[in-house]
């Protein structure tokens, strides 16, 4: 399993079990840090300890960043929905209209999602990281495929 996709699965809770993130984090953190590679195994068992407490705090981050902009997401779509009540209803929704909604709520949980994220690192390289700019990659690249199918059907 690739490191996305076993960060994913942690991200959603289908597994529970966040050690190969902080293993990644950790050798990838040994690799360009020559004195902790060379450190005793009491200096490396709590250099690996800090890492899973940042891990842990970055992937709660990631989910309260995600959970939030898709309920600002929701909570937007609502208000729409109830601004339109007292209007005829609209006509037979379009596969073009529905392509048009799903490219901007895909758009905006994708902007909204990233934005003031606290969890980055200083080099940005993280497992959770990672995990954030696939998300964010796939979220705006599903935009783009609604959109574009939008406008070709419109």
């Amino acid at each position: 399993m690739t490191l996305h996709l076993k960060s994913f699965a942690v991200l959603i809770r289908l597994r529970s079990s966040i050690d190969d993130l902080v293993e990644f984090d950790f050798r990838r953190e040994v690799r360009k840090n020559h004195q902790l590679a060379t450190a005793g195994p009491a200096v490396i068992a709590e250099h690996r300890a800090k890492i899973r407490d940042d891990t842990i705090l970055r992937l709660r981050l990631l989910r309260r960043a995600l959970g939030c902009s898709f309920l600002t997401m929701l909570i937007a779509g609502a208000a729409l929905i109830i601004s339109h009540f007292d209007k005829p209803p609209p006509p037979v929704l379009s596969l073009a209209r529905v392509y048009v909604i799903a490219s901007m709520f895909c758009f905006a949980w994708a902007t909204l999602g990233r934005l003031g994220w606290a969890g980055q690192s200083i080099g940005g390289v993280t497992a959770i990281e990672m995990l954030d700019l696939l998300l964010f990659h796939l979220l705006y690249g599903l935009g783009a495929l609604f959109g574009t199918a939008a406008a070709f059907l419109l």
